[in-house]
């Protein structure tokens, strides 16, 4: 914690002297203790004045005073930081009004495109929450009502296990379930569904050589889904 500003300068150099990126996430799944340096346990707090930091860092460099400076995905099904979802709006809270976005992980257990659409709840006590894709709707209702009105990115998703090379319908189904939710009036609008992920970091969950997903994706696209 005592590095937090540095950090938060070396993040304004980055997104300063990047090329095309103009929103910025800050750290990634904070509440799993394997994303976390040396194991140290992050609290909400304590990712709220190292997001601060790197928000005021970010808007007073040249080029980035509107840029969207986004909180990190929280890692769902997880209390290795105690429940996710008031991790979730703890943080939320924490961050007004330093905020310009809010990003969502959510998954299914196992391949079956069907998964996507499953109303399938946890057990107790947590049987009030989703166990596969529509976790994210936890997450969505759970963002406190004033900051409703910012932009929402879906920038991990996948099968929870690594992607078979084949076009199963997964893909097309995790598009047309958020874009079901866009079209939804009043709903706050989710920008982006990110697949996870391209190039192959030692874990599996790489597509770029999988032609099967490829296939299923732009079926997807063919569909020409927006938000409104």
């Amino acid at each position: 914690q005592q590095y937090y500003q540095d950090f938060a300068v070396r993040v304004g150099n980055w997104a300063q002297n990047s090329n095309g990126g103009h929103i910025w996430i800050i750290g990634n799944e904070p509440n799993l203790e394997w994303e976390r340096p040396h194991d140290q346990t992050i609290t909400a707090a304590m990712y709220a004045d190292c997001f601060n930091r790197c928000y005021n860092e970010i808007k007073s460099r040249p080029g980035c005073a509107n840029d969207q400076v986004v909180i990190a995905g929280i890692g769902p099904w997880n209390v290795q930081s105690g429940d996710w979802i008031p991790y979730f709006t703890n943080i939320l809270n924490a961050v007004k009004p330093n905020v310009d976005g809010i990003t969502i992980h959510t998954y299914t257990h196992g391949t079956d495109p069907n998964l996507v659409f499953s109303d399938q709840k946890m057990d107790p006590p947590y049987n009030d929450r989703y166990y596969h894709f529509r976790a994210y709707l936890n997450f969505m209702h759970a963002i406190p009502s004033d900051l409703r009105h910012l932009p929402v990115y879906l920038t991990e998703t996948d099968c929870n296990e690594p992607w078979v090379n084949s076009n199963t319908g997964w893909v097309r189904n995790a598009y047309k379930e958020i874009n079901d939710w866009n079209q939804t009036p009043g709903n706050q609008q989710i920008r982006c569904v990110a697949l996870y992920c391209w190039i192959n970091r030692g874990d599996g969950f790489y597509i770029n050589s999988k032609g099967g997903v490829h296939e299923d994706w732009k079926a997807a696209m063919d569909f020409h889904y927006t938000w409104n």
